[in-house]
Formats: C-alpha cells, structure tokens, sequence
C-alpha cells in the first residue's frame, strides 16, 4: 500500500501535506507485450515475444487548504510538480511496510485544476503518470566489487606436468532483495583480456574479445545494451552472450578472463528491483 509519493519536492499523501490519496492504479504489474499466435493445423498456440512494456499510474488527489489562498498555493505547487517541460521526473514512492522506491515518470493524458462552484478550500484531481521503465527500483542503490584472483603458488610436492595459467577466482553472491530482474550497470577495470562475466544462479553470461589495458575501463549498461571503453569509444562488436542480469535473491557472479593484470576487477551497480508495490 502507498503511504507518500514525491514529484519534484512535492510530497503527497499525508494529512498534513494536504493532497489526500483516492483511488491508485498502476503500482501492480506494468503494461505487459506476450505476443500469442494461433496455429492454424494442430492444437494449442506458440508463444513468441514476452516482455513488459510501460507503466502508467493513476493518481486520485484530493487537494484541501486551510483557506483560499492556502489552497491556491497547493494547487499551484501541484502545477509546478507537474510540469512536463522537465521531461521525466524521479519519482520517490514510500509504502506503509517501509519500502522506499523510485521510478522517472512524466504526467500524461488530460490534467487539469477545475474550480467547482462552492468548494474554495477543496478539489478533487486525477493525475497519470507514465514511466518508461517498467519496474520499480530501490531508492538505495547498491554495489558489488569482485576480483578475479584470489590466490596464487602452488602447493608441494608438485605433479607434472604443470599448469602454468592463471587460477583462483571469486565467486560473489550479488542479493538483490526485490521481487523481479535487476539490470545492473557492470564496470570492468583492466588489465583484462577476453573477459567473461557469469551469474551462476541464472546461467547468463558474457564475453568481451578485448584486451582491457592497465588502467583503462569498460562500462556496460544491461538494460540499455550498451558497452563503452573510458567514456568515448563502442565496443559492442566485441560483446557476446546474454546482457546479465540479477535475479531476486542472491545471485553469484563469477569474472573470468584468459589472461590479467593484479588491478583486474568488476564493480556491479545497481538497485533492487519490483514489479509492483
């Protein structure tokens, strides 16, 4: 259940803000894409594309002043809150269970801030708000940083023949507390070559066929696939396998690469991540 909602320092839902909650839509699940097709010769149906799309919420505000000027002043501070020239909006929803979530939103549809004949302290509005993005994330964002190497020489007496490669590894458990895939953004610091990150727990992975430097890094945002060396130049011709992500609860990520340097790292960014609130 939502207990406050901020747009743009605006806060609403509280007795004393004076903008009451009515009726909300959207806070579930967002708009889903299932594409279904019937088979024409045989039984049953195949399933193709299936992915959630926007996410639209409706807000039901009742505004209340202490008196006239008090509820001119709220309603043009809702204006304000509102405006679209901003483009997207954070958006910060607490629930009455303690979650804090954000979301970027921006108002859509018909809004307006009738006057009603013989309510001068009082209104009632509906505002819709649409987020690209379909899930809700944590207002705290969290961050995993894991080594490649966690150990090195070899015991005696020793068999041969050898195996002079690079060894060790750390696995880290990455928890992402929400209820729905994370995104993160992934940070590798060089020296690595052929890098390849894995999540253990959902079998997704990725490579990279690129000698990293000493000194440089690569930053690699899964939601938006996107892959960029120190800022400026696209490496995506070098990327394949899956745009990881993280799954609700731990998830143990391993980095991997043919050979590296003692400065070779991964920093994992990201928030937790709802579908509905």
């Amino acid at each position: 259940m939502i207990q406050t909602i901020k747009i743009h320092n605006l806060t609403m839902g509280t007795l004393d803000s004076g903008y009451i909650f009515g009726n909300l839509a959207g806070f579930g699940f967002p708009s889903l894409k299932v594409d279904v097709k019937e088979r024409g010769s045989t039984h049953g149906a195949d399933l193709g594309v299936s992915l959630y799309g926007r996410r639209v919420m409706g807000i039901e505000l009742e505004i209340i002043g202490n008196d006239p000027t008090d509820y001119e002043t709220k309603r043009r501070a809702l204006e304000l809150a509102c405006d679209i020239t901003r483009g997207l909006q954070r958006v910060y929803i607490t629930t009455r269970s303690g979650i804090d979530v954000i979301c970027d939103a921006i108002v859509t549809g018909d809004f307006d801030l009738p006057y009603t004949k013989g309510q001068m302290i009082f209104s009632t509005v509906r505002l819709e708000l649409t987020a690209p993005y379909p899930f809700f994330n944590s207002k705290d964002q969290k961050s995993s940083l894991i080594s490649l190497w966690s150990g090195g020489g070899w015991g005696l007496p020793f068999e041969l023949p050898l195996d002079m490669s690079c060894g060790g590894d750390v696995i880290a458990n990455v928890i992402n507390d929400g209820n729905t895939k994370s995104y993160p953004i992934i940070t590798l610091y060089g020296q690595l070559e052929d890098a390849t990150l894995t999540n253990e727990t959902n079998d997704e992975a990725f490579s990279i066929d690129y000698d990293i430097t000493d000194g440089s890094q690569v930053v690699i945002d899964t939601f938006n696939r996107t892959i960029i060396l120190n800022g400026t130049t696209n490496l995506r011709q070098y990327f394949s396998g899956d745009w990881l992500s993280l799954d609700s609860g731990g998830n143990g990520i391993k980095l991997t690469a043919t050979t590296y340097g003692y400065n070779a790292l991964v920093l994992i960014t990201y928030r937790d991540s709802y579908l509905g609130l």
